[in-house]
């Protein structure tokens, strides 16, 4: 098993995922030719982080539990490719919630949330040997969504399982 991000030092993941803040920070400013595609790169460094966690577990797991992975990938694919899209083409003003994208933007909320609790999810559930229910890995949910401070808890906990 070729496991990559799980083995990654807490402060390599840190570097890795600060660049790509940093690439998504609204102090660029130059050319829409040269910023936009170096802020959609940086945004894919902070969704692919959490997409490879997810996969690394999922392929830890095998079939000891069912988990909805396909609805993980569905929802990685519309977050990885969704925001990126939207601000292209708004000019990265967003969208306002209103009745005509108020659904998507209510799914795209959801697919945010399931991206960072499914990795999440997993990861308690191989530390406790069950499946957890989410009031088990709720603190987890927490210290990703607030990664620049929860990458130091929980990448420990990936490199322990993953050794």
């Amino acid at each position: 098993m070729n496991l990559r991000v799980a083995k990654m030092t807490a402060w390599q993941v840190f570097v890795i995922l600060i660049i790509g803040f940093l690439l998504t920070s609204s102090f660029w400013t130059g050319p829409p030719m040269i910023v936009y595609p170096a802020k959609i790169f940086g945004y894919l460094i902070i969704v692919g982080y959490k997409f490879l966690i997810g996969w690394e577990l999922y392929r830890m797991i095998g079939s000891k539990w069912i988990f909805n992975f396909n609805l993980f990938i569905i929802n990685s694919i519309i977050i990885g490719i969704g925001w990126p899209l939207i601000m292209v083409l708004t000019n990265y003003r967003g969208l306002s919630f209103n009745i005509q994208n108020g659904i998507p933007l209510l799914y795209f909320a959801f697919a945010f949330l399931h991206t960072h609790a499914l990795p999440m999810k997993m990861l308690v559930s191989i530390e406790e040997n069950r499946k957890v229910n989410f009031g088990a890995y709720f603190g987890e949910l927490l210290l990703l969504t607030i990664w620049p401070i929860g990458v130091w808890f929980i990448q420990p906990r990936l490199n322990k399982i993953t050794s």
